[in-house]
């Protein structure tokens, strides 16, 4: 009998990518979470200083952050498909799968939510 057959293989070794705590369809959603609320503040930051340096804004420079987060189901996507990229690629589908789900039905709500607002906006008399 060789040594060689008593040895576990190196796929059975547990490592950071295949370790099953790691890959959680909730780690996805506080994955999301934690870069849309990154996201809202750097857009904000980004905002008070093209307020600073734009006079012609005034103070509406500001509310660029609060504003994005009106449309966050489309530009979620900046950060969200790299995400996914990432996450597959450490092989942690249940983490990218988590993404996608939380994304796309943040995504849903947007869309019905703007369908809303534009149609009582083109069906109301603003004289």
């Amino acid at each position: 009998m060789s040594s060689n057959q008593n040895m576990p293989s190196e796929q059975n070794i547990p490592g950071p990518r295949n370790v099953p705590g790691n890959d959680k369809l909730s780690t996805g959603f506080g994955l999301w979470i934690i870069w849309t609320i990154g996201a809202v503040v750097v857009l904000s930051i980004l905002g008070g200083i093209a307020a600073v340096f734009m006079r012609g804004l005034g103070a509406a420079g500001l509310s660029f952050g609060p504003i994005a987060l009106v449309q966050v189901g489309a530009w979620q996507w900046l950060y969200v498909i790299p995400l996914i990229i990432s996450q597959r690629r450490k092989q942690r589908f249940q983490v990218a799968k988590g993404l996608l789900i939380t994304a796309c039905v943040l995504f849903g709500v947007d869309v019905l939510c703007s369908g809303v607002v534009f149609y009582s906006l083109s069906h109301t008399s603003f004289r």
